[in-house]
C-alpha cells in the first residue's frame, strides 16, 4: 500500500499548471508532460497498462487499466 501523504508530496511540486487556455496561440510557462511522466511511471509499477493520446501539444491524457495494452 502506498502512503497518501508521499505520493501528494512527489505530486504537489511538479508544475502542470495550464497556463494558456486549450487552442489559445502562444508559449505556455509551463505544462502537464512532467506530471504525466510521473504517473505513467508509478501507474506502471503498480503493474498497470498506460495509454497516452494528446488534445494538444504538451497536453496528455492518460489512461490507465489492468493488464497488458491491445494491440492496435
Amino acid at each position: 500500500m502506498h502512503d497518501p501523504v508521499a505520493i501528494l508530496q512527489q505530486l504537489i511540486p511538479i508544475d502542470s499548471r495550464n497556463s494558456l487556455p486549450l487552442g489559445q496561440p502562444g508559449e505556455r510557462e509551463s505544462d502537464e508532460m512532467a506530471m504525466y511522466a510521473w504517473l505513467t511511471t508509478f501507474l506502471e509499477e503498480l503493474g498497470l497498462s498506460t495509454r497516452v493520446t494528446y488534445a494538444a501539444p504538451r497536453r496528455p491524457n492518460l489512461v490507465a487499466y489492468p493488464g497488458q495494452p491491445n494491440p492496435a
